[in-house]
């Protein structure tokens, strides 16, 4: 019911002051039963009011508890998502310890064929000297031995000739002979 308007409420104040004795009562009974109403009224808004503010606590609550499930159940793949991760990170030191024995076993290969290396490099320099040596110790060798050779030639061609009765002198040589 609509409240008393202030016309309302003074057209029935004037009716009880005039009416007499009789009328009072009634009007304040009218008046209080419009008092009542719109009481009863305010009650039912502030009821409604006060219902929709719970359901409104009902929804947010509702709410919450649908994001407390769904943040439940992101933590719970996270969870499985970690595990996931750990295993696999496990399995990538597995592998990497096992790279790095590798690793260590070809740079200890390598060193071995790099020392290996170094000592034949060592070897052939000292037989590449030692044939440069004997090379040229055969060059020396050869020359000695074609002067020797032209020398007894010529030491037969002067033996021959005094068999013959020709008189020759030795050559001279650039070194002596033995």
């Amino acid at each position: 019911m609509a409240e008393l308007g202030f016309m309302e409420s003074l057209a029935l104040g004037y009716m009880a002051a005039g009416s007499g004795p009789d009328w009072g009562p009634t009007i304040n009974g009218i008046l209080n039963d419009r008092r009542y109403k719109r009481d009863l009224a305010q009650a039912d808004t502030d009821y409604a009011t006060l219902v929709t503010q719970y359901n409104r606590l009902v929804d947010g609550f509702d709410e919450l508890f649908r994001l407390a499930r769904g943040l439940e159940d992101q933590v719970a793949l996270q969870g499985e998502h970690i595990k996931q991760l750990e295993g696999d990170l496990i399995a990538a030191n597995e592998r990497a310890t096992a790279a790095e024995q590798r690793v260590t076993t070809l740079e200890q290969w390598g060193n071995g064929v790099a020392i290996r290396e170094a000592e034949a490099r060592r070897d052939a320099t000292f037989y590449e000297n030692q044939f440069r040596g004997i090379g040229d110790m055969a060059t020396k060798d050869a020359i000695a031995l074609r002067k020797a050779t032209e020398e007894i030639a010529c030491l037969e061609a002067i033996i021959a000739g005094m068999t013959k009765g020709e008189d020759r002198a030795p050559p001279a040589s650039d070194s002596p002979t033995p």
